[in-house]
């Protein structure tokens, strides 16, 4: 969104003061869910052989889920002088 108002300067100058706003309503954007797995591999405390351990989710905190957001609400300033 942008607003601005043109001020006279004689015949052919004039300055123009410019305010502009991105994402004006300030919505957050999230970013993709984490999408990564990473196992670990888990043996009994007994286990004679490794074929008696399992796989287990090494990243259940966050995997799946949304842990970031970006984008903020951000304003400008410009004065133009046309001559």
């Amino acid at each position: 969104m942008t607003l601005f108002k043109r001020f006279p300067l004689g015949e052919r100058r004039r300055i123009e003061f410019r305010v502009a706003a991105f994402d004006v309503f300030n919505y957050s954007h999230f970013d993709n869910p984490q999408t990564s797995a990473s196992f670990d591999w888990v043996l009994p405390p007994r286990a004679t052989a490794f074929r008696q351990g399992r796989a287990e989710l090494a990243n259940r905190d966050s995997f799946g889920r949304i842990t970031n957001k970006h984008g903020h609400r951000e304003m400008e300033v410009a004065l133009k002088i046309y001559f």
